[in-house]
């Protein structure tokens, strides 16, 4: 057991030397960026319409997970009704 731990740093060692000096690596990276960039390039962008109304509608989510929270801590219970909370943000 201990002679197969004594040579274990020395075969990795002499596996680094046989290495290339980093050019395949190098070459990887640039394949998957490339790779990486042809594929966003084929996902349609949003318009700008398109964000304004995704933006507004993350800022009504959010505005309702703060009014959960308070009635969560106000009725010291984890769920609350979907009714309530609607009714509270005034959406019934």
């Amino acid at each position: 057991m201990i002679a197969a731990t004594a040579l274990a740093p020395a075969a990795s060692a002499n596996a680094k030397a046989r290495r290339p000096s980093g050019s395949r690596s190098v070459v990887a990276d640039v394949d998957m960026v490339r790779s990486y960039l042809r594929d966003i390039g084929r996902v349609p962008l949003l318009s700008h319409q398109q964000e304004i109304t995704l933006g507004r509608q993350v800022q009504e989510l959010m505005e309702l997970e703060v009014l959960e929270a308070e009635l969560r801590s106000e009725r010291g219970e984890e769920d609350v009704p979907r009714e309530e909370l609607a009714k509270k943000a005034g959406l019934s």
